[in-house]
């Protein structure tokens, strides 16, 4: 924790001398210096430089791999998703770096606004299932912030998952991306008194059940006012 906060206290002096204390750091031998330099430099990073970082994501050092991951999270562009995809698919990787992969593709796309790549969507297929409830939550948390539609039934299959903490944040995705087809699974947690982050499954249950069944009817609505003003147009014709 030293190394770190003397990384950042010389990042933010941002002399010449300092930038190549930071640089001698990353291309020396010790992974916690390195690691501390990349936490420091990480926010500053251009394009350039993170394309000569990224052989770093198989550096044999956990601590290295993982600053990197947040450094593009910070820094990162479009151009990154696939090898941070990679990442959250790789199984023998360390499920820290995995997770932190997925929020940087979350925080990527969120800056971006781009559409979401063919391979992220299997990518987190594969993480509903995954072995590690840490990143079976995370990739139902990451559906929901990139709004998948296409992934409800996959969602209600999580809403019995033995670890609490992943029907609670499957049912925080639900709020977001359910639709007509979660009210019944979701329903089924009403009963579910068990809290997770102070927070009974249950009163999330109802919230997420109540915010879809809004979002149908309204749609609902929609629909209805469109074919009635279409009819009107029609007749008009």
């Amino acid at each position: 924790m030293v190394r770190w906060a003397a990384a950042l206290a010389l990042a933010k002096r941002g002399d010449d001398q300092v930038a190549a204390q930071l640089q001698g750091w990353l291309q020396g031998d010790d992974a916690r210096l390195k690691a501390a330099a990349l936490d420091a430099l990480g926010p500053l990073a251009d394009s350039e430089t993170l394309r000569d970082w990224l052989p770093w994501l198989r550096d044999a050092h956990l601590a290295v791999r993982h600053a990197l991951v947040r450094a593009l999270a910070n820094r990162g562009g479009e151009e990154h998703l696939s090898q941070l995809i990679v990442l959250v698919e790789d199984r023998a990787e360390e499920v820290a770096v995995r997770r932190a992969a997925l929020e940087a593709i979350c925080r990527i796309m969120a800056r971006t606004k781009g559409e979401s790549p063919p391979e992220l969507e299997s990518a987190l297929l594969a993480l509903l299932s995954d072995p590690s409830p840490v990143l079976r939550a995370g990739g139902a948390k990451a559906i929901g912030e990139l709004g998948l539609l296409s992934f409800e039934e996959g969602l209600c299959a999580l809403l019995v998952d033995p670890d609490p903490g992943v029907r609670y944040r499957t049912v925080r995705s639900l709020s977001r991306v359910g639709q007509g087809g979660s009210l019944a699974p979701l329903r089924r947690l009403l009963r579910d008194r068990r809290r997770v982050l102070g927070r009974s499954l249950s009163a999330q249950a109802r919230w997420a059940t109540a915010r879809i069944a809004f979002r149908e009817a309204f749609a609902g609505l929609g629909d209805r006012l469109a074919d009635l003003f279409g009819g009107r147009e029609d007749q008009k014709a």
